[in-house]
């Protein structure tokens, strides 16, 4: 059976004009290729999510589960800053974030379903919410590891680069300790 998604939207809430052939084009790897059918007042986009999950339906996430899909959610966001799909303009949320589900439930991918909000929150504002709503998720060395960056990941103007490192750096640690 093939999985899709759609989401209805009035063509005021894209954030310019020509974004929806971006979308339709599938040239950014970060987001799920879409089918958009145009009508008079609003945008029909459906993506095909076979072979994905969002991420809402995983029940917990350990510490190296939890840096690494936070690794891959970052790379993801700068993939599609590249091609005109700034954080501020889309929902980043349990349910936009999709991950593998096949037999080993890997993380170290994720991909997003493009979904237009024209509310203008902040880049860090956005993340700050996605990480309040993985709390729940999260076991108590991954909690750990969510109190030490939500301070670095909803600061404004940090590095993405940088902050990637330090990642990479946390999941080396979590790896060699074994803390799950």
């Amino acid at each position: 059976m093939k999985e899709k998604r759609m989401i209805v939207i009035k063509k005021s809430q894209l954030p310019y004009a020509g974004k929806e052939e971006l979308l339709a084009s599938s040239v950014c790897p970060a987001v799920f290729p879409a089918n958009v059918v145009m009508e008079e007042e609003q945008l029909r986009i459906f993506y095909e999510t076979e072979g994905w999950q969002p991420l809402a339906r995983r029940e917990q996430l350990d510490a190296v589960e939890f840096l690494t899909l936070m690794n891959s959610v970052l790379q993801n966001m700068e993939k599609m800053r590249g091609w005109l799909l700034f954080p501020e303009e889309y929902v980043l949320s349990e349910q936009t974030v999709y991950i593998p589900s096949g037999f080993f439930d890997e993380i170290n991918q994720v991909r997003f379903i493009y979904i237009p909000d024209g509310q203008k929150i902040s880049a860090a504002k956005r993340m700050g919410c996605f990480l309040y709503g993985l709390r729940e998720k999260l076991t108590e060395n991954s909690m750990m590891y969510l109190e030490m960056l939500t301070p670095l990941l909803t600061i404004e103007n940090l590095d993405t680069k940088r902050l990637l490192i330090f990642l990479d750096n946390l999941l080396t640690e979590a790896y060699v300790c074994k803390i799950r």
